[in-house]
């Protein structure tokens, strides 16, 4: 039992080291919308967040004496943690919505030429497959 339960974290930590790896290359190519921006605590996040994870194993990433924490204080630590975890999925999606929003504005195939505004953009016009892939 004691040999299948390492196994697991090995297995755990192979998938996120993966995962990490994954984004890094992504984040290094130019070409895809995610921001350039995101430090590498971001990216071990969204690494964690693909990567699936039961409640116990965040809380082990989080929590050093988790073991010594009865189940009341386990949820609210959870809830703390969860909460925390929120807040940085936020910061992140609102750097990725920059980032795209920098490149939908450099696009100069999608501004209406009969607009009184000038340089408006039409967004059903917009390619966004082209901005994401």
């Amino acid at each position: 039992m004691r040999e299948e339960l390492f196994a697991h974290k090995d297995r755990q930590a192979a998938r996120l080291k993966e995962e990490r790896e994954k984004l890094r290359q992504t984040r290094e190519n130019e070409e895809t919308a995610m921001a350039a921006s995101l430090d590498d605590k971001d990216i071990d996040f969204v690494a964690s967040t693909r990567v699936k994870m039961s409640q116990k194993e965040i809380l082990q990433m989080y929590v050093g004496n988790w073991a010594d924490l009865d189940l009341k204080q386990r949820r609210k630590v959870m809830g703390y943690v969860q909460a925390q975890r929120s807040k940085h999925a936020k910061e992140i999606f609102l750097k990725e919505l920059s980032a795209l929003g920098r490149r939908m504005n450099q696009q100069k195939e999608s501004i209406v030429e009969g607009s009184r505004v000038k340089g408006r953009k039409d967004p059903l016009k917009l390619k966004l497959e082209a901005i994401t892939q």
